[in-house]
């Protein structure tokens, strides 16, 4: 009897340490740095409803439930595009949306640079905005060359020289000429010529801030809503 009492012992001893080294690493970690997460379930978010993460701590079964944030409507099939607009039929609410290019900077050459929709790849071209050129050399009397840059995209532009003269200091007036005139929402731009040499002094025309408005109380330049 005590024989068997002995062998249940230790087998139970050993069942306990085993159950200890498996998880000794689990329960050193969950004691100086916290919950140790396991993912137990997830709900994707759409453009209607927020999505969640279950997670369960595989030490101590305490549970949490983190929300995924409502995401943008996502093209279920053709996105059509005109000038202004793009539209599709959403993949989440299957309902038609209509909006506003959303452009971002693709591409640069000596000439212009490249705009592009990330949402239907409509893209257009617009020419360099330049501001004064910068000589470049040892000195002032013994320029390499002339240095510029697009004020919208950064294209450096460096024109090499003989015997250049030395550095204009410029003298601005009030006169200018518009390059791009500013809307609702865009900024413009304006070319203040030097008295001197002729180059220009660019300057920012900020937005307008004037809306114009359609029957349906939408922007017909930016797409801003009357209600918002």
């Amino acid at each position: 009897m005590n024989k068997l009492l002995i062998k249940l012992c230790a087998a139970l001893l050993i069942v306990c340490c085993s159950s200890v080294f498996l998880n000794g690493c689990d329960l050193i970690t969950h004691i100086t740095e916290g919950h140790i997460w396991e993912i137990q379930e997830t709900k994707d978010a759409t453009c209607k409803e927020t999505g969640y993460v279950m997670s369960k701590c595989r030490v101590c079964d305490a549970t949490k439930q983190d929300t995924l944030p409502i995401v943008d409507h996502i093209p279920l099939d053709e996105v059509r595009s005109d000038e202004n607009t793009h539209w599709y039929k959403c993949a989440y609410c299957n309902s038609d949306v209509v909006e506003q290019h959303e452009y971002i900077l693709t591409n640069t050459s000596d000439i212009k640079h490249e705009y592009t929709c990330t949402i239907c790849n409509v893209s257009f071209r617009e020419d360099h905005v330049l501001g004064i050129w910068v000589g470049f050399g040892e000195d002032e009397n013994n320029l390499e060359g002339l240095k510029n840059e697009c004020k919208i995209c950064g294209e450096v532009f460096i024109e090499y020289l003989e015997n250049a003269d030395p550095i204009c200091e410029h003298e601005f007036g009030d006169t200018f000429i518009t390059l791009l005139d500013p809307t609702c929402a865009k900024e413009g731009w304006a070319a203040y010529p030097c008295k001197k040499c002729g180059e220009p002094y660019m300057k920012v025309l900020p937005p307008t801030g004037e809306h114009s408005f359609n029957a349906d109380g939408v922007c017909t330049t930016c797409g801003h809503s009357i209600e918002e």
